[in-house]
This record gives structure tokens, C-alpha cells and sequence, in this order.
């Protein structure tokens, strides 16, 4: 059974199992994330993307003071509709109309450090900057974070074709290039949906890519995020490990399925978000929208 984290998980979401670990840069590697960048943009320019629809999210709320884990969550699941925004040189914002009030989440990675808020109906907060991953933070348009990747020169690696959920696809890994001498251990990352050997290690920061070796399109794209416990005077810590106190990850994984043409450019209308080994979003798009001049403030 699968476990859920909040909206701010979503743009960063929000949501690495380990993967193999990564080598040296292989053009081969830059050569499957053009591919798969030309597939999604059908080679034309992206300014800028609006996408409308409908999203169920499911929330796990821990009880008690013990550790988070699936035997100490309930789960409450609503439906609503969204409107996700992201510009090509580093915004993302993503609004939810659910029965339970207006959530947005706006990030900006043009800033440096990165910064994000979140706002609900208990009022607004900053975003926690380890939350704040990858190369751009719009995880729900994989053309973005494909080409921001690129350009900010992360390091690459073509982990070859692996069979996934019973798909054959290409398995490409990227990472910062400030990370390349920082590991982590599978064991370090809760919740895996696939099942990896314990010794297997991966970069700190480490985006996986599984693309659809006929089309290029991108499958799912998976990461981790750093672990937290909440104390009881409500301070937020890092989850450490109780062999070797090492710090603990928690799995992020984006699924993308039922791709259709919009304005010449491929878009996946069905995305499901897991958090953890348990899915936390179902998202299905209804209308999506290129280059209409979006800005997105992050205040």
C-alpha cells in the first residue's frame, strides 16, 4: 500500500529511488535528453505552459509521536481542479480548488538560492529550501526540467535499458555537478517503489529519467527529498538513520502516461505522483496552453 505527502511535495513539487550508481558524464546520456526534449517540444520554442484539469490528492496525516510510517498515517483523499503555470527561465506555480479551500504553491528557480511559498487556508509560508530540488521546479512539464538540465550543465549519465513495472525503458540519470562527490545509499531512501540492492548508491541531488526508448517521451521521472520529524515543541529536524546516523530520504516519483498532441508539442494529460511507495496525486488535464506570456510572482 502506498503512503502521501502534501501539495508542497508537488512542485518541487514537490516528489530518486536509487539508481545504479552514476559515472562519468556520457554524451550518450546528452544525446537520449535531447532526443527526449525534442519529442516533448516537437523541436519549437516553450516560453512558457498552462495546464487546467482535474487532481485527487491524499494526505497522510502521522499520529502519535513515533517515527512516520505507514502503520502511523490516516489518509484523507479529496478531488478539485488545478492550474499549474511554469516559465521557461525558472517559475512554477500551481493552484488547487478543493472542498477544503485554495491551496497555491509558487516557486522560483531563477533566484539563487531557490525560493518558494505555499499558501492555504491557514495562511501563507516559506518554502523549506531542501524541499526546493532538481534543476527547474516544474516537475509536472518534464520539457522544462529536461532543458534547464541542460543548460545549467548537470552532469549526465546513460544507465542503459531496464525493465520498469514491466516497460522495457532508457534509464538516464543527472546530477549537480557540486554534488558529484556526495553519495547516497539506497538504504538511506525510505520507501522505494522498485526494489533495489542495499549497497547500491546514487548522487546527492540525483534526478533518474526513464524514457520510452521508441518515442523518447519520458515514462516517469523519480528523486528524494530529505527526510524531516517533527518535535513536540513543533521544530522541524532531520530524519537520521540509527546505524551510522546518517540522514534519511524520502522517495519521489512522477508517472506520465496518455500523451497527446497540443500545438504541435507532446503532453502527457495523465500524471500520478507518488510520495514515498503511496500515490499522493491523480492529475488529469483538460486543456493545456503554450507561449501566452505567463509571469509568475513569488512573494
Amino acid at each position: 500500500m502506498r503512503t502521501s505527502r502534501p501539495l508542497v511535495l508537488l512542485l518541487a513539487c514537490l516528489f530518486f529511488p536509487a539508481a545504479p550508481l552514476a559515472q562519468e558524464s556520457s554524451p550518450s546520456a546528452a544525446s537520449l535528453l535531447q532526443q527526449s526534449l525534442t519529442a516533448l517540444t516537437g523541436g519549437a520554442s516553450v516560453t512558457d505552459v498552462t495546464m487546467n484539469g482535474t487532481i485527487t490528492v491524499t494526505r497522510g496525516s502521522p499520529q502519535g509521536s513515533t517515527p512516520l510510517s505507514a502503520t502511523t498515517l490516516t489518509f484523507t483523499s479529496e478531488s478539485g481542479t488545478f492550474t499549474f503555470a511554469a516559465t521557461a527561465s525558472g517559475q512554477s506555480k500551481g493552484t488547487l480548488n478543493m472542498p477544503s479551500g485554495t491551496r497555491s504553491d509558487a516557486r522560483n528557480y531563477a533566484e539563487s538560492p531557490h525560493v518558494g511559498t505555499a499558501t492555504g487556508p491557514s495562511g501563507s509560508s516559506s518554502e523549506n529550501p531542501d524541499d526546493l530540488v532538481g534543476p527547474h521546479p516544474a516537475f509536472f512539464y518534464p520539457a522544462f526540467i529536461i532543458a534547464s538540465a541542460l543548460a545549467q550543465n548537470y552532469s549526465t549519465s546513460n544507465l542503459g535499458q531496464e525493465t520498469r513495472e514491466g516497460v522495457v525503458v532508457e534509464h538516464v540519470a543527472l546530477w549537480p555537478e557540486s554534488t558529484s562527490g556526495t553519495q547516497v545509499a539506497s538504504s538511506q531512501i525510505l520507501w522505494q517503489q522498485a526494489a533495489v540492492p542495499a549497497a547500491t548508491v546514487q548522487h546527492a541531488g540525483q534526478i533518474d529519467l526513464y524514457l520510452n526508448p521508441a518515442s523518447s517521451l519520458p515514462v516517469a521521472i523519480t528523486f528524494s527529498i530529505p527526510a524531516f520529524r517533527q518535535t513536540a515543541t513543533g521544530s522541524r529536524l532531520p530524519s537520521m538513520s540509527a546505524i551510522g546516523n546518517l540522514p534519511m530520504y524520502v522517495a519521489q516519483e512522477f508517472d506520465f502516461s496518455n500523451y497527446q498532441d497540443v500545438q504541435g508539442r507532446a503532453v502527457a494529460f495523465t500524471i500520478k505522483v507518488y510520495s514515498g511507495n503511496a500515490l499522493s496525486m491523480e492529475i488529469q488535464l483538460s486543456s493545456v496552453n503554450f507561449n501566452a506570456g505567463v509571469t509568475i510572482a513569488v512573494n
